[in-house]
């Protein structure tokens, strides 16, 4: 049985910068009234309830959040903290990973052709160049955010030993490099390597 939905939204535009126009002059449907919000606008769902006089009909109330939000700003920095990565899209197939949609996970991370990438940059540049070992960590985190812990580890492991043969002791893209070592040797339950590489992670950071 299909359910209607119609979304009732409260907007103050004194309470949000979220950008927002009223479009009635330009809209091709003259009899409506048109509002049309920025991409990345977030509301708030308030109330689900139905009609009350047709059980077919549910209604949402939603308002528009503001800047002053203190809950979506924490959820928002807590995203920011666990769903970390080198490109958008890889950030947004971790999430996908978190809230368990495994195949949207798998197309979005599909899409994301590092191995071409990195075979373009062998070709142009030496196999032991800066940008080789970054687009092998990146492959690593793909692989790791598919569960596939052992390529992971070999790329993160090539990529380190790139970056160790043409950066400083103490560059940050090697403590980099030995944090995402031992987030995927935690993955793979291997504790004490994964703390070994931590605590690399750590000494190159101070």
């Amino acid at each position: 049985m299909s359910v209607g939905i119609l979304f009732i939204t409260n907007v103050n535009p004194s309470m949000s910068s979220t950008p927002f126009a009223i479009i009635n002059d330009v809209s091709y449907f003259t009899m409506e009234k048109e509002i049309l919000f920025s991409m990345q606008t977030i509301f708030r769902i308030n109330d689900i309830k139905p009609s009350g006089t047709n059980d077919r009909l549910w209604y949402i109330h939603l308002t528009l959040t503001n800047d002053s939000d203190q809950q979506l700003n924490d959820l928002i920095e807590r995203i920011r903290v666990e769903i970390q990565g080198p490109s958008a899209l890889y950030r947004l197939g971790t999430l996908m990973v978190e809230l368990g949609e495994f195949v949207k996970a798998e197309e979005i991370f599909e899409t994301m052709d590092y191995s071409k990438a990195l075979e373009i940059y062998k070709k142009t540049l030496s196999n032991d160049h800066p940008n080789v070992a970054t687009c092998c960590n990146s492959i690593g985190l793909t692989y790791n955010s598919m569960g596939d812990y052992v390529k992971a580890l070999s790329f993160c492991k090539t990529a380190l030993a790139i970056f160790v043969k043409n950066l400083p002791p103490i560059h940050p893209l090697l403590a980099t490099s030995y944090n995402n070592i031992g987030l995927v040797y935690a993955n793979m339950k291997n504790y004490s390597e994964a703390v070994a590489s931590y605590k690399r992670a750590v000494e190159i950071g101070q």
